[in-house]
């Protein structure tokens, strides 16, 4: 083995080791909306998915009691990203989760079922372009939490499709600021030889 070969082998962390970041086996992952979930997310609509108490929005209502095995996985998501205890990162990782659940209702499926594309399509191929096909005010710190949560419940596989983004700031939500600082110092070390 070359020397390069062997520092990168060294450098790489034990896959087995890695923790997963969301384990998704343990959840009801059918691609079929039921009725009752269906209405339920037709009911509540772009605004209350938001679920902002400042907007009226009820945790406790009978509809939101329809949608626990999509609603939770979420929520476990959002629980995993790395963004500090900032107002603007958790109201936009609660509003990425309800555009999620819009998404579902449009397509009249579960995000289990969602294919790359489809979060593509959600997150659209630019900021400008995600801002535009947004039905209620969006702030821009929405799309790169949508992407990660995406990433986290499977379905985002490659990120091409959401054109230019800060794809540092991604990594850094799903995984946090000093491992990806970690894997960058690593990565330059290597190149520098």
């Amino acid at each position: 083995m070359n020397p390069i070969a062997a520092q990168l082998a060294e450098a790489r962390v034990d896959e087995a080791a890695r923790p997963v970041p969301l384990h998704v086996e343990g959840y009801d992952r059918r691609v079929a909306l039921t009725e009752q979930e269906l209405h339920a997310l037709l009911e509540l609509g772009p605004v209350h998915l938001r679920r902002s108490r400042a907007r009226g929005a009820q945790q406790r209502t009978a509809s939101w009691e329809l949608l626990g095995r999509l609603v939770n996985p979420l929520d476990d998501a959002r629980a995993l990203l790395h963004h500090g205890d900032e107002v603007k990162y958790r109201r936009a990782s609660t509003h990425a989760a309800g555009l999620v659940l819009q998404h579902c209702a449009d397509l009249g499926r579960s995000y289990w079922g969602f294919m790359s594309a489809d979060w593509a399509t959600l997150a659209g191929p630019t900021t400008l372009q995600f801002l535009a096909a947004r039905t209620v005010p969006t702030e821009t710190t929405v799309r790169p939490f949508l992407v990660a949560i995406g990433y986290l419940l499977g379905g985002v596989t490659d990120l091409e499709q959401f054109g230019t983004f800060n794809r540092k700031h991604l990594a850094q939500l799903v995984f946090g600021t000093d491992a990806v600082e970690l894997a960058l110092r690593q990565a330059g070390e290597i190149l520098d030889q």
